[in-house]
């Protein structure tokens, strides 16, 4: 046991000392030496597997060493080296070894089928690692592909195929790569700036305080829930505060103008890759920092207003460059994003008005979060009145994302994630605002243990259905979002029905699934033996199940197999799922189409729903089929070419 605690603190010293240490170039250099390489065996013969090892040490590298780098630039003064000592490394590492520990736990507890969303980036990201190690060209040119024809591309696959590999294809394991690859980063980014900004406004800060700074950081659940569905969608949490960070660095002119252009245009445009809505940050951002500048210009005088007139310069030649590139290199991607009419496309996924969606996200973070999180702006912008412009920024960034994006749709837990990066900043500047309300050490005591114990309730009231007493006397100011460990009790009924299905169709009728909620799908079939079998259920064909996003489903009239969920299955309101229900009806009701089809078997599922599995006697008849179209046309009079059964 000695031996071992010797070992650790020897390797503590080793990572604080390189820390501490100024630009490796021994790292450089290596990354150099591994790109020639791979450059000279790009066509070689030599096994895939080496290759997609190097080509992905090539891709990564750069990303994770500018992160790197950005923490020990925000980490770099004095004051917050003395204090960023060997018990706050260990401590860190702790924190962040028990959040892990926790993702894989939740994830191992499930007995789940994971489908649409919660499956198709697991789905992908296998697809995508077998492909890397197998085919590394092939997978390289794919995301230059992917990013201009695909809704959803592979850019936030690739940092999550090396560990996939390590770890293993299983769900728990997925859900680990991504909190290892990108919410770990997170942290540290998060952490460092918050160190940053509370130390250069106030020198009074001890370790013990930023060990409870990061585990509040930690605690907050919006961050870790999306994990836990399989969401990659934190990727993005990283380009936010990197470039957070690196303008705070360039205000305070810590930062060259090049490598500051460079590599503000690289993030902003990556995190435009990862997901398109994280276009609504990136337009919260700019006009924010804008508005900032403004003020500057407006009421500075000397140095201060040439300083704005730089960063004018600055967010000038950053946008227009970051515009030139998209237009240049990625102009399909480009027009897509820009004129797509996503607020009709997805107007299903609208649950209300503004006042709906505001109350929304009240319930989402709770009161506790929120609380601490206006205490945040009161510390920075009445009491440390050099926050202001920081602090204005943050705020009207959040203000700005939120409504665009609500006037598209309502926010699901991984949209929260734009929210996120200013929200957690005022959130960390709000504990330790309480935690220096008085000098004493024993306030600050009782005060970090009350804040401590609060979180973790709040933590455990998310994601724990078994609460201890003490904790549930707190419930109303926590969040309303809870996310238990999922457990279905009829998998063994879903494998009857998959095997029926393809023992109906000998591998090769169409299959069409007219069910669309979360207890049935036609994904839960293709899902069912995830990971070892990606399509259990090779004949089932893609189903419509959004109207506008969707329109009536291509295949539809070549199937001869038709499963019909009894009573109708919906996730949305049914108004704009009609291509769910109405085409449900006549199988139900043996009217229309269903009067070609005869019912072969029937199945009974959680929650008693029937699942009736229906096989084609007859062809359809055309007044049939031309009756369903005219019906749809009817409801949707401009987009009738989207509501045929055949182009």
């Amino acid at each position: 046991m000695l031996e071992v605690i010797i070992k650790m603190h020897c390797a503590t010293n080793k990572v604080l000392k390189f820390f501490q240490s100024g630009i490796d170039r021994t790292w450089i250099t290596i990354y150099l030496v591994v790109l020639l390489i791979g450059m000279l065996l790009i066509n070689s013969t030599i096994n895939p597997l080496w290759i997609g090892f190097i080509n992905l040490f090539i891709f990564l590298f750069p990303v994770y060493y500018l992160v790197f780098r950005i923490i020990r630039k925000l980490l770099s003064p004095e004051h917050i080296q003395k204090i960023f000592d060997k018990k706050v490394i260990i401590s860190i590492v702790m924190i962040y070894t028990l959040i892990g520990l926790f993702v894989v736990s939740y994830n191992s507890q499930e007995r789940f089928v994971y489908f649409w969303d919660f499956s198709g980036y697991w789905t992908t990201t296998i697809s995508y690692t077998d492909m890397w190690f197998s085919s590394p060209i092939d997978a390289i040119t794919k995301i230059y592909a992917s990013i201009l024809k695909d809704e959803y591309n592979v850019v936030p696959q690739v940092p999550l195929v090396l560990l996939l590999k390590l770890l293993g294809a299983s769900f728990p394991m997925f859900t680990l790569s991504i909190y290892i690859a990108y919410v770990i980063p997170f942290f540290s980014l998060m952490g460092a700036m918050i160190l940053r900004v509370i130390s250069d406004n106030n020198k009074e800060i001890s370790s013990k305080i930023v060990i409870l700074i990061i585990s509040s950081i930690a605690l907050v659940t919006s961050i870790i829930q999306p994990v836990l569905s399989g969401y990659l969608d934190s990727a993005g949490l990283i380009a936010c505060i990197f470039i957070t960070g690196i303008v705070y660095l360039r205000e305070k002119n810590q930062v060259r103008t090049i490598p500051f252009y460079f590599t503000m245009i690289f993030f902003l445009i990556g995190l435009a890759f990862i997901r398109r809505w994280y276009a609504y940050w990136i337009l919260g951002f700019f006009i924010a920092y804008g508005l900032i500048i403004v003020y500057r210009l407006m009421f500075s005088k000397g140095e201060e207003r040439k300083r704005a007139i730089v960063s004018l310069r600055d967010i000038f030649l950053i946008g227009l460059s970051c515009l030139v590139i998209l237009l240049v290199g990625f102009r399909e991607f480009f027009t897509r994003s820009l004129y797509t009419n996503y607020q009709d496309l997805y107007s299903a996924y609208q649950s209300g008005g503004l006042p709906h969606n505001i109350e929304l996200l009240l319930q989402n973070f709770g009161c506790l979060t929120l609380t601490i999180l206006i205490i945040g702006i009161i510390e920075g912008w009445i009491r440390n009145k050099k926050l202001r412009p920081f602090i204005f920024g943050l705020v009207i960034q959040m203000v700005i994302s939120f409504y665009l994006f609500v006037r598209v749709q309502s926010m699901g837990q991984q949209h929260y994630y734009i929210l996120v990066p200013s929200l957690t900043v005022l959130f960390a500047l709000g504990i330790f605002s309480l935690t220096k309300l008085s000098g004493r050490d024993w306030y600050k005591i009782i005060v970090s243990c009350l804040i401590m114990i609060l979180l973790i309730g709040n933590f455990s009231h998310s994601f724990i259905s078994q609460q201890l007493p003490l904790l549930k006397n707190f419930n109303w100011i926590y969040t309303s979002n809870q996310t238990y460990p999922r457990v279905r009790t009829d998998l063994e009924q879903l494998r009857l029905i998959s095997s029926y299905l393809n023992e109906l169709s000998r591998n090769e009728r169409p299959i069409y699934v007219i069910s669309s909620s979360f207890i049935f799908n036609d994904d839960i079939l293709r899902k069912l033996s995830m990971p070892d079998n990606l399509n259990p259920v090779p004949s089932l064909i893609g189903v419509s199940h959004v109207d506008k996003r969707d329109g009536l489903p291509k295949g539809f009239l070549q199937a001869e197999v038709v499963v019909v969920a009894d009573p109708i299955q919906y996730h949305l309101n049914p108004d704009d799922q009609r291509v769910i229900g109405e085409l449900a009806k006549p199988f139900l009701h043996n009217t229309g189409i269903g009067k070609s089809f005869v019912l072969r078997e029937s199945f009974t599922i959680s929650e008693g729903i029937k699942v009736n599995v229906y096989e084609k006697k007859e062809a359809l008849k055309e007044n049939d089929v031309l009756a369903l179209e005219e019906k749809f046309q009817e409801w949707y009079p401009t987009l009738k070419e989207k509501f045929k059964f055949e182009d």
